[in-house]
């Protein structure tokens, strides 16, 4: 009996959704604190859905306005409609595992990716976005420097300058690198002292003054050569504590600001270059800034590069809330700094 087997096709493959609403509602979610999407979360998704293609959008929605579930969406709607490598960049590894648990409770697919260690294969095949941390992403020899990167959420991107400025920043230490503290005072002593700083030079170098010191960008730039052989001899970029910062700086030392300390010599440059990552350099990803409040439109550039395309800010009184501030040890006659904030408290519903 002969078969005919021209019939027969393969299984398609189900189509991945795009749109983060209806992408939620297809979740089997077992986060039982999490009914349906809450009215700023929607107003949020969909503001979004509509301007995806823009390459840098600011989202912000108040802590405890669910931003978290927010971005989880909009990471996987960006791997679902590109198939490539999305990030989703935590400020600890604490907040990579809490994040991942989210994500999971939500019944959303999800990489990790800490320690040198991706825990599982989907984000490398465009399955599922990797949460990562901000060290992993902006160290001068990351992972993902030479990867095509479709999309980046940067969860809490308010609280981001510091951690892009300690991965642009030698913090040589005096006890780690007593050598190389000893060569580069002695490179700039001549100029304080024809500065008219010569006390202040000397008795920050002998410990005796916390204080610090600017070296004059010029005094920089006419002792580079001199500079670098010191850091070279030091061999700081073998040292873990300062060789990915160095592969950062190193042709661009002249341009740095030198600070001195009785401690350290910290080498960091004026604004950060973050226009050279290839993040912020490739058209073709696309950037989400999560927050909980943006400070001004000069922080956020002076941290990311850029203005945002668009902010995204749905109105919801979800987080919000009135701090009070109590001192015990200066109302006369108060007792129990606890018992005092629970009788204050009491009528209200309240955190101490």
């Amino acid at each position: 009996m002969a078969f005919n087997f021209a019939n027969l096709q393969p299984e398609k493959k189900s189509k991945k959704l795009v749109d983060p609403i209806e992408l939620f509602q297809s979740l089997r979610v077992n986060d039982s604190s999490v009914n349906d999407l809450w009215l700023a979360q929607g107003d949020a998704l969909r503001d979004w859905h509509k301007k995806r293609d823009q390459r840098d959008i600011a989202v912000s929605l108040n802590t405890g306005a669910g931003k978290t579930l927010v971005g989880l969406l909009m990471a996987q709607s960006l791997v679902n409609e590109t198939r490539g490598l999305v990030l989703y960049a935590c400020s600890s590894i604490q907040l990579v595992r809490q994040t991942e648990a989210k994500a999971l409770g939500y019944g959303l697919p999800i990489t990790t990716y800490v320690s040198g260690d991706f825990s599982n294969e989907l984000a490398n095949s465009g399955e599922a976005a990797c949460i990562t941390t901000y060290q992993a992403l902006f160290n001068g020899r990351s992972v993902f420097a030479n990867r095509e990167i479709a999309g980046i959420i940067f969860d809490d991107a308010h609280a981001a300058e510091h951690l892009l400025r300690d991965h642009f920043t030698l913090q040589l230490k005096r006890d780690l690198f007593p050598q190389l503290y000893t060569d580069l005072t002695a490179l700039f002593r001549d100029y304080f002292h024809r500065a008219g700083k010569a006390s202040s030079f000397d008795e920050v170098v002998d410990g005796r003054l916390a204080k610090l010191l600017l070296v004059h960008p010029a005094e920089t730039r006419g002792a580079h050569h001199a500079i670098l052989s010191a850091l070279r001899a030091a061999k700081v970029d073998q040292e873990k504590s300062s060789l990915f910062a160095w592969a950062h700086l190193k042709d661009h030392i002249d341009l740095c600001a030198f600070l001195l300390s009785g401690e350290s010599i910290t080498i960091t440059p004026p604004f950060l270059p973050v226009r050279i990552l290839p993040y912020f350099a490739r058209r073709e990803t696309r950037r989400i800034y999560l927050s909980a409040t943006f400070t001004g439109e000069d922080a956020f550039i002076r941290t990311f590069g850029r203005r945002a395309d668009t902010t995204i800010a749905p109105t919801t009184t979800a987080g919000e809330c009135e701090r009070m501030i109590l001192i015990p040890s200066l109302m006369p006659g108060a007792g129990d700094d606890l018992a005092l904030a629970q009788q204050a408290i009491a009528p209200h519903k309240a955190l101490i």
